[in-house]
């Protein structure tokens, strides 16, 4: 199970640091998203994976700030 979810665990790993760059509160972050911000602590502490929605909401979030950080991100 815990290798099944790797891919979402890598990605709720990616939108903590890309947040951490863009120097914003896990509330305007959930804002931005358009979630509870209390699912994305859930999210963000490993308490509980996201499931397909979510899973593309976070995937979403993070191709659109990725491009917006191509200096600092990888």
């Amino acid at each position: 199970a815990m290798e099944a979810n790797e891919p979402k665990r890598r990605l709720i790993r990616d939108a903590k640091a890309l947040a951490k760059l863009r120097k914003i509160t896990q509330a305007q972050m959930a804002d931005e998203m358009g979630v509870p911000r209390r699912t994305l602590e859930e999210w963000t502490q490993f308490r509980r994976l996201p499931k397909a929605p979510g899973t593309t909401l976070l995937r979403r979030w993070v191709e659109q700030h990725r491009e917006a950080l191509p200096d600092i991100w990888p």
